[in-house]
């Protein structure tokens, strides 16, 4: 009996969870009548409009209002939220902020359903790396384990389903910052898995259809299952009397052999980990997140490539890098932020330290919404439920600390310092003197467009590639919680912050202009081929 008291409310608990699940999947399916859809975009714009800081910076707020009123004169029937998302993500992408997101609800698998995927690992379109362009879905990185597909390859459909016809139904529901369109196709290649689950449900197999330019093939794609761990036992023969007198001395020798080879292994494998805590790791792309090596006579030229501004530690990814260059004595520093999505504001700061030869500003003012804009982050909904009670410990001390630092300018508008370095710094005692490339494309984002606009300033710095995704003047982000419908149960991203850094131009809504423009195929990147990375080092040899 009493072991029973302690199990009843495990019990309660596992039957609700199942109860809960069979319900939501059910709601998300079912039918919405059209008053409850209308509650949804009522609900969508009354939160865009309080929270959603500069929400008509590229859209005029006429036009945002009339979008919505549009929306709700087009509801007369019933929908499901599949069908109804695309109607909110098409307006949302009107307002022209990035961050501004927009997900489906998805049907939560039970518990069996869990142990299964968590078995058999990545759905199958999941398996690949793409790039969007000129109109082909084409296939850059393949890691799965079908050697039929090749990078290069071209995807024509899936399922049946034309990768065009995906891309004219969803490319409105899609926008980057502002009005350049350099950002689409990257964003709509990261969403393929999404769109594809709408159209087709969730899938563990999946046909394409495949080209490679000449001839056309049908592969099934299924889930790439987890490798389990295994052990081999080897039988050991029993040596004879004389192979053991004989091999005594042999035998202690390979032993101490043996001792230095596991310590070097061990050393070796502690150095791997730790630099892969510093400089962050990609598992499935096994690359670090930060890497840096060296191009041309005597290290002259020093490549730093960024694959975003998360993962590791990148204030001592910093300190080891560029101490690595000045011990090399580069004279020329490559800068690669191609598709780096962004990540952490206050990381790039550290690392314009490292890039300005003066004392600088890196952000101005952070503009916010109203005064307790910022006291709903969405901290309980970015954590799972066990660590709400440290949640609910920390947030009074957050809530305070934003109503300190959270004041009304002299323009009658709202601003916030906190957690923003916009104070003044000054460059570290290794930052790097010489010439500096900078390498951008339209996957080049946020904090990498912070980052990309704030070195344009730079008289030492030249850009390369193609305009970036995100806006010069800055983006609406920071802090971005999640906003759940309460009918179509579609979670929308909202941005709390009006990022801007302190160099502003007249022109609104375009990204960072690269001095001279390479757009990479899939071609290139495939055979390993940098037209940008050549002209640099062709042009430092002139």
């Amino acid at each position: 009996m009493r072991d029973l008291k302690y199990l009843l409310p495990v019990l309660l608990f596992f039957v609700m969870s199942c109860a809960s699940t069979k319900q939501f999947n059910k709601q998300i399916t079912e039918p919405i009548s059209p008053n409850k859809l209308i509650r949804d975009v009522n609900y969508v714009q009354r939160q865009i409009q309080k929270r959603q800081v500069d929400y008509d910076y590229y859209t005029s707020k006429a036009v945002i209002d009339n979008k919505f009123d549009s929306i709700r004169r087009a509801i007369h029937s019933p929908m499901t939220g599949r069908e109804f998302y695309p109607l909110i993500a098409e307006i949302l992408a009107s307002i022209h902020q990035g961050h501004l997101s927009v997900a489906p609800a998805i049907p939560k698998p039970d518990k069996e359903r869990r142990k299964y995927l968590k078995k058999m690992g990545a759905p199958p379109l999941a398996l690949f790396e793409y790039l969007w362009q000129n109109d082909k879905l084409l296939i850059i990185n393949n890691f799965s384990k079908d050697t039929h597909i090749k990078k290069g390859d071209e995807i024509i459909a899936v399922n049946g389903l034309k990768t065009r016809d995906v891309y004219s139904k969803y490319k409105s529901t899609l926008t980057s910052d502002g009005y350049n369109e350099t950002g689409i196709p990257p964003f709509f290649t990261r969403k393929l898995l999404l769109f594809y689950t709408l159209e087709l449900g969730v899938q563990d197999s999946l046909r394409m259809e495949i080209t490679n330019g000449i001839d056309t093939l049908e592969r099934l794609v299924m889930r790439q299952p987890k490798k389990a761990p295994q052990t081999k036992q080897k039988i050991k023969k029993e040596p004879s009397p004389k192979q053991k007198t004989d091999s005594i001395s042999h035998t202690k020798a390979i032993e101490k052999e043996s001792k230095e080879s596991t310590a070097q292994k061990k050393r070796r494998f502690k150095e791997v980990e730790k630099n892969k805590r510093i400089f962050g790791w990609n598992k499935t792309k096994k690359e670090f997140t930060r890497s840096l090596k060296f191009f041309g006579k005597d290290s002259s030229i020093a490549f730093l490539h960024i694959v975003r501004f998360m993962d590791g530690n990148y204030k001592k990814a910093y300190k080891q890098i560029f101490n690595s260059i000045q011990k090399a004595g580069s004279k020329v520093l490559v800068l690669d932020l191609r598709n780096n999505p962004g990540g952490k504001a206050l990381e790039i700061v550290a690392l314009f330290r490292y890039l300005s030869d003066s004392s600088f500003k890196m952000y101005a003012p952070t503009k916010v919404a109203s005064g307790t804009s910022l006291l709903r982050p969405g901290l309980f909904a970015q954590q799972p439920k066990f660590l709400w009670p440290v949640v609910a410990f920390v947030y009074p001390f957050y809530a305070a600390s934003t109503l300190l630092t959270t004041y009304r300018g002299r323009d009658g508008f709202f601003y916030n310092d906190l957690m923003m370095s916009n104070k003044t710094k000054t460059p570290h005692k290794n930052a790097f003197k010489g010439k500096i490339y900078l390498l951008v494309n339209g996957a080049s984002f946020s904090a990498a467009c912070l980052l990309a606009s704030r070195m344009s300033t730079l008289s030492k710095v030249t850009i390369l590639g193609e305009e970036t995704g995100g806006d010069y003047n800055g983006t609406v982000a920071g802090i971005m919680p999640l906003v759940t419908l309460p009918n179509s149960k579609i979670k929308v991203r909202l941005g709390l912050k009006h990022i801007k850094p302190v160099n502003q131009r007249e022109e609104k809504g375009r990204g960072v202009y690269p001095n001279h423009i390479f757009i990479r195929t899939a071609s290139d990147i495939v055979s390993g081929k940098d037209e940008a990375l050549n002209w640099i080092i062709n042009n430092e040899k002139e």
